[in-house]
């Protein structure tokens, strides 16, 4: 029987990050063959219908090191659950702890997977070279989200793998709700431009409403209640926080527009028509599939310009083809899963689909 230290930044409200997280936790319930979970979360999570978890669960807090350290020197396997941790765009400080932790991993001859990982940007030199120590170890894994992050990894790992998003690996039912074409999503981390051309395109398209979603509470409340102030002049507003909201929001909605990564995701999932901000990340996910609802969110030229654009899209098509390729490389994870947690597997059945 087999103990895992999974890590992510978990715990903290990021629907994206909880997302991942109970997709791993969905993907390591299938092996009995462990024993017991630990979480780097100040909080052990509680999901909705959570009776998939068949081991024993704990938590570790990220500063709580002496309970730190004995979770990764008694783990059989530390595992990396998705996301875009290994980045200083955001804060070196946060590369730099979640890099020791895997530095220290490897130090104890624990063997590292990053299943549905991305990385960069790297815009310091310690952290590339940080990165690249820790891809060439033998014992790390490294399953990308993204190609671009797969070639970058291939550079230095031999067993570098292009994977997908975690959240590919469990598809939840689509709700059944009827589409109301008078309603737009909107998940934006930016005050809206309040003298815009975006509004007069949408209300001359009809939408009489808005959906405001919260991904992040703690980084994004404050500035969905000024743009509801913003929106009220023009539709009908409403706030959705917490997974199934959002989920049915998007579901109902004619046209998403996301600053989020897994609002996006969601939005072709639930087959509905999206516009996403030009992020590194969203863009990486995104770009071997040729789509038009990319924007400059602070340009309401392209806002218009990308919804006269997407209206005339063949999006389903475009869905069909986009979901089967990302669930494709979703297998990659119980492969490379299969091979460290099932006795049966051995090196020579390991084989991953070809590679971009």
């Amino acid at each position: 029987m087999k103990s895992i230290f999974l890590f992510g930044f978990y715990g903290y409200g990021n629907l994206g990050d909880e997302i991942l997280l109970e997709n791993s936790l969905r993907l390591l319930s299938n092996y009995d063959e462990i024993a017991k979970l630990v979480i780097l979360s100040p909080k052990i999570p509680r999901f909705s219908g959570d009776g998939f978890i068949n081991f024993e669960l704990d938590n570790v807090s990220k500063y709580n090191f002496p309970k730190l350290l004995k979770a990764i020197n008694s783990c059989d396997l530390m595992i990396g659950g998705g996301g875009g941790i290994f980045q200083d765009e955001t804060s070196l400080r946060s590369f730099l702890y979640y890099s020791s932790l895997v530095k220290y991993a490897l130090m104890a001859k624990k063997p590292v997977l990053l299943l549905g990982q991305s990385l960069g940007p790297l815009r310091s030199p310690i952290s590339r070279r940080v990165m690249k120590k820790i891809l060439v170890s033998n014992l790390v894994y490294p399953l990308m989200r993204d190609p671009v992050s797969y070639r970058y990894a291939k550079l230095f790992s031999k067993h570098a793998v292009l994977s997908t998003d975690l959240a590919f690996t469990y598809i939840p039912q689509i709700p059944n709700i009827e589409k109301n074409p008078k309603k737009f999503s909107l998940a934006i981390k930016e005050p809206l431009i309040v003298n815009s051309d975006f509004f007069h395109i949408l209300k001359s398209l009809g939408f009489k409403k808005v959906d405001l979603l919260i991904f992040f509470p703690k980084e994004e409340e404050k500035t969905a209640l000024k743009n509801m102030e913003t929106l009220k002049k023009h539709f009908e507003v409403s706030i959705s926080i917490g997974y199934k909201r959002i989920v049915e929001s998007i579901a109902s909605s004619s046209l998403t527009f996301t600053q989020r990564l897994h609002g996006a995701i969601l939005s072709l999932i639930f087959s509905t028509k999206f516009i996403a901000s030009k992020t590194p990340k969203i863009v990486r996910t995104f770009h071997e599939f040729t789509y038009p609802g990319f924007a400059n969110f602070s340009s309401s030229f392209e806002l218009v310009d990308s919804i006269e654009k997407i209206l005339e899209f063949d999006f389903e098509s475009y869905r069909r083809k986009t979901l089967k390729i990302f669930l494709k490389r979703s297998e990659n994870v119980r492969k490379m899963l299969n091979f460290f947690l099932e006795a049966k597997y051995t090196p020579k059945n390991l084989i991953f689909e070809s590679k971009t």
